[in-house]
């Protein structure tokens, strides 16, 4: 990439010298790890960036795990509202590294571009699939809860106060009147 401060891929901008990205108009919260992936993705769009190279350039000479490197994309999958499975941003290589998806461009000035696309939506992303499962079951729920109420709140009709062809008559009480509960037995 050549020498601009910004560096932008859809709505998404990274700012090289404050070290700070924007999805849209939403500064993203990300650790200085985290800013430095983005980065070092950014400037090789396209390309698969080896494990190797992020723990040397990121971890320059620490001795770190693989699990360090894992927290820090999915940190940078959160605030990007990405999904491993479904990937829009980061795709991973599986035991070899990661590349970053989008074309990005390089600029001296912030993207008018970033400030537009899915910045509306991408708080919508954040919420995992068992959110989404639950949130449609309560949409469901919603109606089915008003027609029972509806049912419940319909006079019902007494029983019959005689047993069919029995000639005898029921020792029940009467039914009660509207808005008021049978009496329960009393042991």
């Amino acid at each position: 990439m050549d020498g601009g401060r910004y560096l932008s891929a859809g709505n998404l901008c990274l700012d090289l010298q404050g070290e700070r990205a924007w999805l849209g108009k939403d500064q993203l919260r990300l650790g200085s790890k985290a800013t430095a992936l983005l980065r070092l993705l950014m400037e090789k769009p396209g390309e698969l960036v080896t494990k190797t190279s992020i723990f040397d350039t990121v971890w320059e000479g620490l001795a770190v795990s693989d699990a360090v490197l894992t927290t820090a994309v999915k940190e940078l999958r959160q605030a990007l509202g990405d999904d491993a499975r479904d990937p829009h941003w980061l795709e991973t290589v599986h035991g070899r590294g990661y590349r970053f998806i989008p074309a990005v461009e390089s600029a001296d000035e912030r993207s008018a571009g970033a400030s537009l696309g899915r910045a509306s939506f991408h708080g919508l992303r954040k919420f995992s699939k068992t959110t989404w499962t639950i949130i449609t079951a309560i949409a469901a729920l919603v109606p089915a809860l008003g027609y029972l109420s509806q049912r419940m709140n319909k006079p019902v009709e007494p029983p019959a106060q005689a047993f069919a062809g029995s000639g005898k008559e029921s020792r029940m009480a009467p039914w009660p009147s509207k808005g008021t509960m049978p009496p329960w037995p009393t042991m």
